[in-house]
């Protein structure tokens, strides 16, 4: 497969537009007759403008699909539509398990965060091909563990005896997403180019539709950056470039053979600092220099101690960002927080870019982008660099024109 040349990356991932339109304007195919699949929608959305700027007018789109939602029903030819049991249906049944079992709260609402996380654990290990049902808990958290965390396996151990026992057969949202991805590849024929556009080929489902549309002289793959590094840490989980060294392997390619595609820097300095993927611009711990290490025996003093850090921080006039693992953490920082009088707005595990404040502020970053306007990295300077300093005075200095509107 790698004698299609076909494997792409880019040289600065914030620039991941210019090289999706550098291979399209190359190609010699009319954007009616491309195929292309971007990680999210909110790329299509972004693909969409770039695409109708790029060609000064109106234009037929391609088919642009976010990766994860399914091919149309007759490249499968599926004469009945399978019985999908729903993500939330499952939460509400795990919910009602710990709630008899008295294991996370005495009321329903105590237990439906834990049973959302339980079923998001369940559906990862089920993307990644792992029968949770064949997952010994209570061996792989044994007696050297703390006790908390071996009722934790208990639980654990009951909810991958339970859920298919639940489903009984019937196909999970993840089965069925990742059954959906597969179909397309069915599909690529269809199609003069085929392009996959900023996948990590982390879910093997994609890796699979990557790895068909490789195979073809009319596919390309345009990967996030150039993966650099020591290739005996690739085969790591822990590697950020794991994903990709697997996919690579997978069409019989190394990293050297993957072609780079140049497509300069970003206007925005601190965009170039923050996503590229050279590894001598690394500023060598500076950047973390005011990071602090601060060991807690168990989570409840950690939600105190954490409590303590932003009961001083309020003092001294600062906003205070918590990124916590799990809504029980939340639960446990709010009851800390409630302990100390101090007013926080938790998110339960919603992104920025999923609120209105946040969508606003990426959609004026692409603007200056597009643009290749400065302000951000004047703002970021006169910040002393700080990123959240930097967030703060842009919202605050009313200069800006945000949309969507948002009242912060």
């Amino acid at each position: 497969m790698a004698l299609n040349n076909n494997v792409f990356c880019v040289t600065n991932p914030a620039q991941m537009l210019d090289a999706l339109w550098q291979i399209l304007s190359s190609s010699g195919v009319n954007l009616s007759d491309c195929l292309i699949f971007l990680p999210s929608r909110r790329a299509v959305r972004s693909v969409e403008r770039m695409l109708v700027d790029k060609s000064g007018g109106a234009v037929i789109l391609p088919h642009l699909v976010a990766l994860g939602e399914g091919a149309p029903d007759e490249i499968d030819d599926m004469d009945v539509a399978p019985d999908v049991v729903s993500n939330m249906e499952c939460v509400v049944a795990v919910a009602r398990l710990l709630l008899a079992s008295g294991d996370a709260g005495t009321n329903i609402s105590s237990c439906l965060p834990v049973a959302h996380d339980l079923v998001q654990m369940a559906n990862y290990l089920e993307n990644e091909g792992v029968d949770i049902g064949a997952i010994d808990w209570n061996a792989l958290v044994d007696d050297k563990f703390a006790t908390h965390f071996q009722r934790k396996a208990q639980i654990l151990k009951i909810i991958s005896e339970f859920l298919p026992a639940y489903t009984n057969g019937r196909e999970t949202v993840t089965s069925a997403r990742n059954r959906g991805i597969r179909r397309w590849i069915n599909a690529v024929d269809k199609y003069k180019l085929v392009v996959v556009c900023g996948s990590t080929a982390s879910v093997p489902a994609t890796a699979d539709l990557m790895a068909a549309v490789a195979s073809v002289p009319y596919g390309r793959i345009i990967l996030p950056g150039k993966i650099w590094g020591r290739t005996s840490d690739f085969v790591l989980d822990t590697n950020p470039y794991n994903s990709e060294y697997k996919f690579l392997c997978k069409i019989g390619m190394s990293p050297d053979d993957v072609i780079p595609i140049d497509v300069g820097t970003s206007p925005i300095d601190f965009l170039n600092r923050a996503f590229g993927n050279d590894a001598s611009a690394r500023d060598g711990g500076d950047a973390v220099r005011h990071c602090h290490l601060v060991e807690c025996e168990r989570e409840a003093v950690e939600a105190s101690v954490i409590a303590q850090i932003v009961a001083r921080s309020r003092a001294e006039k600062k906003s205070v960002l918590v990124i916590t693992p799990d809504a029980a953490g939340n639960q446990r920082l709010k009851n800390a927080f409630d302990a100390c009088g101090i007013i926080a707005d938790f998110s339960g595990g919603i992104s920025g870019n999923q609120v209105p404040a946040g969508r606003a502020i990426l959609n004026l970053m692409d603007r200056w982008i597009d643009t290749r306007d400065n302000t951000f990295d004047k703002i970021y300077s006169q910040c002393n660099c700080d990123l959240m300093d930097t967030i703060v005075s842009i919202v605050d200095c009313g200069e800006f024109i945000f949309t969507p509107e948002f009242d912060i």
